[in-house]
């Protein structure tokens, strides 16, 4: 589950961000738009992704989204139903947002991590 609070707000927005998904290869499963308190027309779209944090389709879209200046959040990070016998070790969890100008590292800490 991950936040994207678009850089600029306006017509097309959310067909940018969903588009960027759907050319990876990537399956939003579900998005809802919540405003941005004290920002009067500006939102923070809330999606649920199919895909592992380490899949490479879904790390693309990261930088991607990344690089034209919009912000993430990861929210958190659900076993697939095959996978619910365990649970992510921590070294599968956030520590949590970055935004623009980030350093490799940075990305990689909070949203790129390695294959379990």
């Amino acid at each position: 589950m991950l936040a994207i609070t678009p850089v600029v707000t306006g017509p097309g927005v959310l067909a940018r961000i969903t588009a960027a998904f759907a050319q990876s290869g990537v399956n939003m499963s579900s998005l809802i738009t919540r405003p941005v308190k004290a920002r009067d027309g500006w939102y923070v779209f809330v999606v649920t992704i199919d895909a592992a944090p380490w899949d490479e389709g879904l790390a693309q879209v990261l930088r991607d989204l990344l690089a034209v200046g919009d912000s993430l959040k990861t929210l958190g990070v659900f076993p697939a139903r095959s996978d619910l016998e365990g649970s992510p070790g921590a070294e599968h969890l956030p520590d949590g947002g970055v935004r623009r100008g980030a350093t490799a590292a940075e990305l990689d800490a909070a949203l790129v991590w390695g294959a379990p």
